[in-house]
């Protein structure tokens, strides 16, 4: 029934294939499909086979007999589930496709396919994705990372709050960054640009808050490349460094009032480091 170079084909495929009749008999399979039935119930399926539920496990027959009904009124039927065999787990693709003939449904076709590498890769993906995502949501840098034309690709929750507060809304992937910020004197217009030409800045800006109190903030725009070394973006971190500002200005004040008394004092003072050398 089958012409020998197609079959060949079939015969070194991944998949388990098996061309079915409009009642369910065995017209044609492949060698896959014979070696796991095979290994299954220990007995050689064969064309002519009245039945071929026979040959389903009991777990999918409801897949066999939805994706059969489905395939017989000229609609693909395709599913991945995932199976246990003595606690060990599967994730099959099943999927059953109309046949013609001259354009009269002949039968369907089934095939099946073991993908579970590439489920077991998938779910490590996203595993990362999860925990970079819980990274990078509990840190207070609003951390937002824009395409080469500015459309978001991705906001922090830091992020993502500031912006809600300002706009109202919820939901900013593919928007136009420019779009949330109105005033052309922004840093944004100055060193996204710059970002975009490979070279990375790191801005330190202050501003009164309603209250009078003076507020510093560092923003950092990174240029963004992918594994092959092209730019797909730029990232930009802002964080509040007021305390960092802070501190920094309380130490500068110790130093120059103990600069003051020490020009102040009537004799000399001399300041050494751990190992009794001076500064």
């Amino acid at each position: 029934m089958i012409d020998k170079h197609f079959k060949l084909i079939l015969d070194n495929s991944s998949e388990s294939i098996v061309f079915i009749g409009t009642n369910h008999e065995v017209l044609a399979f492949n060698k896959k499909l014979r070696d796991v039935l095979y290994q299954y119930y220990n007995k050689e399926i064969k064309e002519g086979d009245l039945y071929y539920p026979d040959f389903v496990i009991e777990a999918n027959q409801k897949f066999y007999l939805q994706g059969f009904d489905s395939a017989m009124n000229g609609t693909p039927f395709s599913i991945q589930y995932l199976s246990k065999v003595e606690n060990v787990s599967y994730w099959f693709e099943y999927k059953m496709m109309p046949i013609y003939e001259d354009g009269k449904l002949f039968g369907v076709t089934q095939s099946i396919k073991d993908i579970t590498r590439e489920k077991v890769a998938e779910q490590k993906i996203i595993d990362f994705s999860e925990k970079l995502q819980a990274f990078l949501n509990n840190t207070d840098e609003s951390i937002t990372l824009l395409d080469m034309h500015s459309k978001i690709m991705f906001m922090n929750q830091t992020a993502l709050k500031t912006i809600t507060h300002n706009t109202g809304g919820d939901n900013f992937i593919g928007e136009d960054f420019r779009d949330f910020i109105p005033d052309k004197n922004n840093l944004f217009y100055k060193y996204f640009p710059i970002a975009l030409h490979g070279e990375n800045t790191v801005i330190d800006v202050s501003y009164l808050n309603t209250l009078g109190e003076t507020i510093w903030y560092q923003t950092k725009f990174n240029s963004v490349y992918d594994q092959s070394g092209k730019q797909i973006g730029v990232s930009i971190f802002a964080k509040d460094i007021s305390n960092q500002k802070a501190l920094e200005k309380s130490l500068q004040d110790s130093e120059e009032k103990f600069r003051k008394i020490s020009e102040l004092m009537p004799v000399g003072v001399l300041l050494s480091n751990d190992n009794f050398e001076l500064v």
